[in-house]
């Protein structure tokens, strides 16, 4: 899979405050075979191939990486899919996050082990290749331990060709998860997530200061809005977004080919655009240092927790 590669720039620099330093990658993958399994493996030595040697502290998938994004079918076959969190497909990826020194967040299609059900999950692999365990901060299993975080809100829309079947093979996760890590609290929302304004409020109150976000998406009205979107949900809950988005035509032999849209950014909490790709058709790599002393020049600026009124809601 050859990728596009967005030159490492760093972002604006903390005006008030100390640098901290955090070097990311939106890495947006390209299109994959149409087969369901493998791609553990071909993605690890896809980030090896293009990241080794970098010093990276943070490195995000897109959306579904170890897979193609098959539920723009209701092809039944692939209710046979799936990889559990202790699998070799997600074993293949935290090995790779090991050899990089990285933290690496990797979207996959989780069988949950005591069920056979399938879920649009993330986990977050550690410099050291461990699963990184984190709690659930909302939902009724809240501040229960995990290492994994199962998508919230599932899409199933019939207005375009081929349309989005998530709630056809997957079950929805019942709360959001945030991990401690060296550079701080972070959080995984997955794609549709990002336009419900509860899912950043729950991360931020929960203490994220980091949010990324895997996503694939095609239709036309998503990708116009999906830069304003991570920018004011920033701008609100004074994060990080790291959003990692796929791009390039993909689907089964004799189609139908969805051209996915690509446009892996990273925002800054003042609602700057730092770092961007395109829609490339092989997938692309955007990096980019970003300054967490920024953090405190928004809590300086806006005191939007500060000033809520939860009683008035």
């Amino acid at each position: 899979m050859s990728t596009a590669e967005v030159q490492p720039r760093e972002a604006p620099k903390a005006a008030g405050s100390p640098r901290r330093p955090l070097s990311v990658v939106a890495a947006g993958c390209g299109p994959q075979p149409w087969q369901p399994s493998g791609g553990g493996a071909r993605i690890a030595d896809w980030l090896l191939e293009r990241l080794g040697g970098r010093s990276v502290d943070l490195v995000v998938l897109s959306e579904l990486a170890l897979t193609p994004f098959f539920s723009v079918t209701r092809d039944r076959a692939w209710l046979k899919c799936g990889d559990g969190v202790d699998g070799s497909e997600v074993a293949a990826v935290a090995e790779a996050a090991s050899r990089l020194g990285s933290y690496v967040l990797v979207p996959f299609a989780e069988r949950i082990a005591n069920t056979g059900v399938l879920a649009n999950s993330v986990v977050l692999a550690a410099p050291d290749g461990d699963l990184v365990e984190g709690r659930v901060c909302s939902g009724p299993h809240a501040g229960e331990p995990t290492r994994v975080y199962r998508k919230v809100h599932l899409s199933e829309n019939w207005n375009a060709d081929p349309g989005v079947h998530e709630k056809y093979f997957f079950a929805p996760g019942d709360g959001f998860v945030v991990y401690e890590t060296a550079f701080g609290t972070f959080a995984p929302l997955i794609c549709y997530d990002r336009s419900f304004p509860e899912s950043w409020r729950a991360v931020r109150l929960a203490g994220a200061r980091v949010v990324a976000l895997p996503a694939a998406f095609s239709r036309p009205e998503r990708i116009r809005t999906f830069t304003f979107e991570l920018q004011a949900a920033a701008v609100q809950n004074g994060v990080f977004a790291v959003a990692a988005c796929k791009s390039g035509g993909e689907g089964p032999a004799g189609g139908p080919i969805v051209e996915y849209g690509g446009g892996s950014c990273v925002v800054s909490p003042l609602g700057d655009v730092v770092a961007s790709g395109g829609a490339e058709p092989d997938g692309e790599i955007v990096a980019c240092t970003i300054d967490l002393g920024l953090l405190d020049d928004h809590d300086r600026t806006y005191h939007l927790l500060r000033d809520r009124r939860p009683e008035a809601y």
